[in-house]
């Protein structure tokens, strides 16, 4: 009879042990897999454009903190309540040529980029985006700019940016 007794009690021991660690990785399971995604939009310019629009170049940096890759698939800016997607042919951002003389160095050309961008677990990306935005509409002294950010893991997300400054998507 003890025999018994002791079996039970190591099985009902074993049993709980088993939902308690079957609990921990069902809770981990969605930790790891929410969206832990950084933003941050730093310099901008506005410049003239063909077709009697203005270029926007907006530098960005995302980081991604989760343990899954995530892809941002569509980011638009939002200006008197129209969006704009950025440019989806790469523009000359930045372009800079070291001279010796008559001899060239060095030529470096910076492109902007579009979406999607996609981001490894725990990585990071940084670029260019160029918006063709209508005349007048920005003067290129503003403070924030108003994104929305739609991404592979959860709902689009829509949030002022304060220029340099890291805020969570």
């Amino acid at each position: 009879m003890m025999n018994d007794e002791w079996f039970n009690l190591i099985g009902n021991i074993t049993g709980i042990i088993a939902f308690v660690i079957s609990l921990v990785n069902f809770i981990y399971f969605f930790v790891i897999r929410k969206r832990k995604l950084y933003a941050r939009f730093s310099r901008i310019a506005v410049c003239d454009n063909f077709r009697n629009t203005k270029l926007l170049k907006v530098e960005f940096s995302f980081v991604n903190k989760s343990q899954l890759p995530i892809s941002i698939t569509r980011i638009s800016l939002k200006v008197e309540n129209k969006y704009y997607d950025p440019s989806s042919l790469p523009r000359v951002i930045e372009e800079y040529t070291s001279r010796h003389g008559k001899e060239i160095n060095a030529h470096y050309v910076t492109k902007s980029e579009y979406t999607p961008v996609n981001l490894p677990a725990l990585g990071a990306h940084s670029g260019y985006f160029a918006f063709e935005l209508p005349q007048g509409i920005l003067s290129g002294d503003e403070k924030s700019l108003t994104f929305r950010v739609c991404t592979n893991r959860g709902r689009a997300v829509q949030k002022t940016f304060a220029l340099n400054e890291d805020r969570r998507v």
